[in-house]
């Protein structure tokens, strides 16, 4: 769990835009702290366009941490969405678990941010290849990950389909649904 104050609350409410059933707003966590657990930035935008075929109304945000690093990872998924909500690198931590938490559901590699994802409530959604789900995986009652096929933790990240991901997202908003 993470605790928000109403700072952090209206911050939030100034970048990510209140979502409905219709028109959800799904965070995107394209980056990690090494390469290797980096899920293909190509991969987003047919994740997207599946996502899309279900909810048109639909809006991502792209989460990031600070730095240029960071930023430079988020640039290609930040281009390929143009109605991308920018949610990344020049937020305090608790404003961005506001605005995570305003979110119908955030995707993304095995992170700070997933873990932040999930702590603060969202239903939440980690791409694992080289890193181990049973130690790393995210937790709490609306969570669930996928995993490149390979051995545990050996696998490699860009052997995860988008068919794989955009499955186990829709299953997870539909579940966060009911």
């Amino acid at each position: 769990t993470v605790w928000l104050n109403n700072a952090d609350q209206q911050a939030a409410a100034q970048v990510i835009p209140p979502h409905t059933p219709d028109a959800p707003v799904i965070a995107l966590g394209p980056t990690a702290n090494w390469h290797g657990k980096i899920w293909p930035t190509e991969h987003y935008l047919p994740l997207w366009q599946q996502l899309a075929a279900t909810y048109p109304q639909a809006r991502p945000a792209i989460f990031y941490g600070p730095g240029p690093q960071e930023a430079e990872l988020a640039r290609p998924v930040l281009h390929a969405l143009p109605p991308a909500i920018d949610a990344g690198g020049r937020f305090a931590l608790t404003e961005t678990a506001a605005m995570l938490a305003r979110c119908a559901l955030y995707i993304g590699n095995d992170s700070g941010l997933m873990h932040l994802a999930a702590a603060a409530g969202t239903p939440t959604l980690g791409l694992f290849g080289p890193s181990r789900a049973s130690e790393y995986a995210p937790t709490g009652a609306m969570t669930h990950w996928v995993e490149a096929p390979g051995p545990e933790g050996l696998a490699p990240i860009a052997g995860l389909s988008v068919e794989r991901v955009a499955h186990a997202a829709l299953a997870l908003l539909r579940q966060s649904r009911t």
